[in-house]
């Protein structure tokens, strides 16, 4: 056996082991981003609705921050339920205990409080980045993110196509647009 088959059978990862983790790591990226820029677009719909005048002077930063925080309930609610959530379910990814029993609210709720805190920084500027990158270069090296490792998770993720692929970025791109929309709107 050649010394990086050897490597590679050790580690239990395919030769090609970063690859194979960047795809999940970016498939994980973008079903984040579609279920919280979905949730948040609920959630601030109906402020306005509901308090118009509180949602058009509330900092964007407690905004934010508030979204961040009320989505672990959503999640954990959602992952209970299906074991996914719409963005990860659009893109073919299934959380599940590495034993196979059933998911808990509270190692669920748990794991999503550490994806919140680790992951996404509890939505605090520049820190929100560092913590995403962390998190990237920590699946990268071992193949699991410290929340689905410290809870016992695993993560399946199935082929998800090229349209898939397509929609989650012209998706993200919509996003990123409307957003620059706004800001040059506000000048």
């Amino acid at each position: 056996m050649s010394d990086l088959a050897q490597v590679s059978a050790d580690r239990q990862f395919p030769v090609l082991a970063g690859e194979h983790i960047d795809k999940k790591a970016w498939a994980r990226f973008f079903a984040r981003f579609i279920d919280f820029t979905l949730f948040s677009l609920v959630i601030e719909i109906a402020l306005l609705a509901i308090v118009p005048q509180w949602y058009s002077s509330v900092s964007d930063l407690v905004l934010f921050s508030g979204e961040v925080v009320s989505w672990i309930l959503v999640e954990t609610l959602l992952l209970l339920r299906w074991g996914t959530t719409p963005g990860k379910k659009f893109l073919k990814i299934k959380l599940r205990k590495s034993d196979d029993s059933a998911l808990q609210f509270g190692s669920t709720f748990l794991r999503s409080m550490r994806v919140a805190w680790r992951g996404l920084a509890l939505g605090l500027p520049l820190i929100y980045i560092l913590a995403l990158l962390r998190s990237c270069l920590v699946l990268r090296s071992d193949g699991i993110t410290s929340w689905d490792k410290d809870g016992g998770y695993e993560v399946d993720h199935k082929p998800i196509g090229p349209v898939r692929i397509a929609l989650a970025i012209i998706f993200y791109l919509i996003y990123c647009s409307l957003i620059v929309l706004g800001v040059f709107m506000d000048l």
